[in-house]
């Protein structure tokens, strides 16, 4: 189960604190809203972050989980 939780539900959490994140200074910033487009931003923004980001956070994961085997209750 933690393995789950580590490598599974990390980057999707980011994923979703990225796109509120990006809604949240588009607000502030700028007093724009997404509109219609969330649905949109939502469906190409998750296949990139699949397909680039995806890959590259489990690997990342992956060797912070094995290069610190004393420091894991930190991490």
């Amino acid at each position: 189960m933690r393995n789950i939780g580590l490598y599974i539900l990390c980057p999707v959490l980011s994923f979703i604190a990225g796109i509120f994140s990006y809604m949240l200074i588009l607000k502030w910033v700028w007093n724009e809203t997404l509109g219609g487009d969330l649905a949109t931003i939502l469906f190409y923004g998750g296949i990139i972050f699949l397909t680039i980001c995806f890959p590259i956070y489990l690997g990342v994961i992956h060797l912070i989980d094995k290069w610190f085997h004393q420091d894991k209750g930190i991490l």
